[in-house]
């Protein structure tokens, strides 16, 4: 079976596409075939005239629902996969999956559609590098729409929406652009205020400590953590991959799954209101806490769950 080589060798490269106007320099990477025993997973968004829309392909919700743009929020419901369907004539065609589903993606009605893998609306389709240089155009096999490309329905004039539906439009300034992962914002220290330089770190042992920290710490050390926004707060990720997750109902640990990470909102902390400090809360209304011995899912506003967000130890 063809094999291709992974998008990008270090994902780190990834977090500076920060979704929203940004200018890309970068050539095309064509993503990883998913195989029966290997599975690559991606966000699709597409490029537009420079810039990444800061909307992804989502899925409908049940078979046969015409496919939308959604926000960019993590989520199964968000990530496909791409397995191959078939060669014909030297040219390899492939098969888009849906993680939460299991659905494929289908064509029907002039509508790219969820659909069951067993129906004859699956659409199998080969990846060109787009003119830009900068992702891919998506081309079905059938002689319908043999010189169009797989786009935003661009009589919509409206990409900032969620919810526009996909067609195939002959523009070819628009391509798609595959992300293993949401990008992060920038990334801080989680300092814990109550004990001075004391921050969040994630061990490249898989593992969580509060630890001193003097500000010189290397980037992807697991010292500093980003955010992501999904459904109800944000998920934290450390600058060396790794997800705050709760152990548990009383302690935290890490996780390298985006999707078992504990979603958490900030709210400024009372405990001490001369300088702003922070809680991050889970929905139970847990903190973030660390004790001088351990870290726990204590009670807000407390010396324990005094938070500090800071790029720099040079912080109030």
């Amino acid at each position: 079976m063809k094999r291709h080589p992974h998008i990008l060798p270090r994902l780190c490269a990834l977090f500076t596409l920060l979704f929203a106007a940004f200018r890309l320099t970068a050539a095309p990477v064509m993503p990883t075939l998913s195989t029966g025993s290997e599975e690559h997973w991606y966000y699709i968004s597409f490029y537009n005239n420079g810039t990444i829309n800061d909307k992804l392909l989502g899925y409908a919700g049940t078979a046969n629902g015409n496919l939308t743009t959604v926000a960019a929020v993590m989520s199964q419901a968000n990530q496909w996969k791409i397995i191959k369907a078939e060669d014909v004539d030297g040219t390899t065609y492939y098969k888009l999956v849906n993680r939460a589903s299991g659905l494929y993606l289908g064509y029907k009605a002039a509508r790219y559609r969820a659909v069951e893998s067993n129906s004859s609306e699956v659409v199998e389709f080969k990846l060109t590098a787009g003119t830009n240089g900068h992702g891919y155009t998506l081309q079905r096999n059938n002689t319908e729409a043999v010189s169009k490309n797989w786009t935003l329905d661009a009589s919509s004039g409206n990409f900032t929406t969620a919810g526009i539906e996909i067609t195939d439009r002959p523009d070819v300034n628009r391509e798609l652009v595959f992300l293993p992962t949401l990008p992060a914002s920038d990334f801080k220290y989680i300092l814990f205020a109550g004990y001075g330089r004391f921050g969040l770190h994630a061990t490249n042992s898989s593992t969580l400590e509060v630890a001193a920290v003097t500000g010189s710490e290397a980037a992807g050390g697991g010292y500093k953590w980003g955010t992501v926004p999904v459904a109800g707060g944000y998920i934290y990720q450390s600058d060396n991959g790794y997800y705050l997750k709760q152990d548990g109902t009383t302690g935290w640990t890490v996780t390298t799954v985006d999707t078992l990470a504990t979603v958490l909102t900030p709210s400024q902390n009372t405990y001490s209101q001369a300088v702003t400090r922070y809680n991050l809360q889970d929905a139970g209304g847990h903190a973030l806490s660390f004790n001088g011995t351990a870290l726990t899912a204590g009670t807000p506003n407390t010396r324990y769950s005094l938070i500090n967000f800071s790029t720099t130890l040079n912080c109030p």
